[in-house]
């Protein structure tokens, strides 16, 4: 879906997403095309080359959602949305409530069945 013509570099940013029937938000990460060349960021206890902050590219870009695994983290597809963002994706890593690395309280729940669709 690239429609850039200048080469692209990755962007990284976060935001935080509401849950308002949970009342709750959660964050998200993400990575992005940009024109701005990037310098090595630390990410949790990763490393990657991204322009923190930096203005999206021109163009048009597809979006992709990547769902981190149960009791998991979003980090863990770092290089996989890496890649994807410097081929013109823009790319959302969400850390799912109560079911990631650091409160995995819904494990195995209906309510994660219901709650992590509708956070993606």
């Amino acid at each position: 879906m690239l429609t850039s013509t200048t080469p692209l570099f990755v962007g990284y940013s976060t935001a935080e997403v509401a849950d308002p029937a949970l009342k709750l938000t959660f964050p998200l990460l993400l990575l992005y095309p940009t024109s701005t060349p990037g310098r090595a960021e630390r990410l949790g206890p990763y490393e990657l080359v991204v322009a923190c902050e930096a203005p999206v590219a021109a163009g048009r870009f597809g979006v992709v959602l990547i769902s981190h695994g149960s009791g998991g983290s979003p980090l863990v597809y770092r290089t996989l949305a890496h890649y994807l963002a410097s081929q013109g994706f823009i790319v959302g890593l969400p850390e799912h409530p109560f079911n990631n690395r650091h409160n995995n309280a819904w494990a195995g729940t209906i309510q994660n069945l219901e709650g992590r669709p509708r956070h993606l």
